[in-house]
């Protein structure tokens, strides 16, 4: 039989269980594992091999696989779930075959002591075509993670058949992940570079100014045309140096009222003298919220007649936005509510996160031994510029949460994105028992 004779016979045949197949509605939503997500390919995988390993990681999350551990799905759903619009069943079969060869290595962007425990794996060891079928086995190290991940992405399959090009599909799977956070993790360039196109293209885009107009710059503008987000590429520099990039991210159902309340905060930063581009880091640095507070209190500080007027409003507010004392004491500034008014307490997981990380610089403080203690005071006072936040005889309750504060950022760094993710789901875990 020729192949043009095969390819009619097996279209005419899929058609056919296409009509006898009788299924419930599918949802285009499905959880896609953080292990996954921030896998790191050995080799570069094409538009059409990712479409393939979302397509199968969904079927297996919604499937039991049968007694010898292979899942089966018609090439004609097959086709429709990833907007596959050829019948050559002959490029569907080497893109399938290519996928089961490449090792990937799991959740790359997870330190050390917390990633899981193996180091590489094949996703998919085993893949067939026969009869209008395709079938396929998963790892089953990985199929342990699918069902009832703890940290994953939300994937929007009607989204991903949007995309046209495999590196813009894999930057919004990696954004996607960080939408309630609002911003990606800041990463090293190169770590981005190879985390995202593999290690492979390393000689290709050995330069981050190659990288961002071959790459970055078109793959962004294809997220915001073709999906449901809107993300912005925001640089780290050392001088002149990008050393790190990460993404903003905004969903685009929330866009407009989330776009408004930062353009105001960004007005809000330039009346006191800030640039527009050291407001954008900082917008993608802090939450919004902390952002507001400090604003807030520069700005109760600043129409405070009975106190000198400020000659740095800029850097006034810097220190209150760094040292996190914004928020509590604007609230004491400001007037009390009426009394007996029953205020309802929200849950605020970034004053929780401060919490935690004040009470472990505590802990910590306690151990050191007192010439210890004293050199730390005597540098964190040096650097105030504010006397009441300064380390006295006395302490108060600000000075003893700004200098918590202090120390947790110069003892275990800026918090980033990666550990508000992690403290959450700590949170998470223990609400559930």
């Amino acid at each position: 039989m020729s192949n043009n004779a095969s390819d009619q016979a097996a279209s005419a045949s899929e058609s056919l269980l296409a009509v006898a197949e009788v299924r419930a509605p599918r949802q285009d939503l499905f959880r896609k594992t953080v292990y996954v997500v921030h896998s790191r390919p050995r080799e570069p995988l094409t538009l059409v091999q990712r479409k393939l390993a979302n397509a199968w990681l969904k079927f297996a999350i919604e499937h039991k696989p049968d007694p010898k551990g292979w899942w089966k799905i018609p090439l004609s759903r097959l086709r429709e779930d990833i907007a596959f619009p050829s019948t050559n069943t002959g490029h569907l079969k080497d893109a399938a075959r290519k996928l089961m060869q490449i090792v990937f290595e799991w959740d790359v962007l997870a330190p050390e002591g917390k990633r899981v425990e193996w180091v590489a794996q094949v996703l998919f060891p085993a893949v067939a075509i026969s009869d209008g079928y395709i079938r396929f086995k998963i790892s089953d190290d990985i199929y342990q993670e699918l069902p009832r991940p703890e940290v994953y992405a939300l994937i929007d399959m009607a989204v991903m058949r949007r995309f046209n090009t495999a590196v813009a599909m894999q930057i919004w799977e990696f954004c996607v992940r960080f939408e309630n956070i609002g911003r990606t993790s800041s990463l090293p360039w190169e770590e981005f570079r190879d985390s995202v196109l593999g290690a492979a293209e390393k000689s290709s885009f050995g330069q981050y100014k190659v990288l961002k107009s071959r790459v970055l710059n078109k793959a962004v503008k294809e997220i915001n045309e073709c999906s449901n987000h809107e993300v912005e590429l925001v640089e780290h520099k050392s001088g002149k140096k990008v050393e790190a990039i990460q993404f903003l991210v905004r969903n685009k159902d929330r866009a407009p009222q989330a776009n408004g309340d930062m353009q105001r905060l960004m007005q809000r930063m330039g009346h006191l003298g800030l640039p527009g581009t050291e407001a954008k880091r900082l917008l993608a640095r802090y939450s919004t919220e902390n952002i507001d507070d400090a604003l807030q209190y520069t700005e109760l500080r600043q129409a405070d007649d009975k106190q000198p007027p400020l000659e740095q409003p800029a850097a006034y507010f810097r220190k209150a936005l760094e040292q996190g004392y914004g928020r509590r004491a604007a609230e004491n500034q400001q007037p009390s509510k009426a009394a007996g008014a029953k205020q309802e307490k929200q849950f605020d997981i970034q004053a929780e996160f401060d919490q935690n990380r004040r009470e472990e610089a505590r802990s910590y403080y306690g151990e050191l031994t007192a010439s210890e203690k004293k050199a730390l005071i005597e540098r964190y006072n040096a650097q105030q510029e504010h006397p009441q936040l300064c380390i006295k005889t006395r302490i108060t309750k600000i000075s003893e949460i700004a200098f918590m504060n202090w120390l947790a950022r110069d003892t275990w760094g800026e918090p980033s994105a990666q550990d508000m993710l992690d403290f959450s789901v700590k949170l998470l875990a223990k609400a559930r028992r």
